[in-house]
């Protein structure tokens, strides 16, 4: 049976669990602090690529990866951090993330 929502044009919703051999698309930040929001004036550049709600990789402009979040590139608050570099995004993270 298909969704009602991909019959109506709106897009499936996507999973939580990484792809491990899906890269990862990427946003620099001008700097990363440690509050988990990150105003849209507060991101050097991302990838064109990048969708509403996508979880992407964040660096700092010198190259390091600060760790993973949710982007949206139309919002004042364009990324909520999920974990920083030393650990993986899981499920968990993520749901614990967009719901504090």
């Amino acid at each position: 049976m298909t969704s009602p929502y991909i019959a109506a044009g709106v897009p499936a919703q996507r999973g939580l669990a990484l792809d491990p051999g899906a890269p990862l698309l990427t946003v620099v930040a001008k700097s990363v602090g440690p509050h988990p929001l990150l105003y849209r004036k507060r991101i050097e550049r991302f990838d064109r690529h990048i969708q509403p709600g996508d979880l992407v990789r964040v660096m700092d402009t010198e190259g390091n990866q600060s760790g993973y979040g949710i982007f949206n590139p139309k919002a004042e608050l364009a990324l909520r951090m999920v974990c920083d570099a030393r650990s993986t995004p899981g499920a968990q993270k993520i749901v614990n993330a967009v719901t504090m």
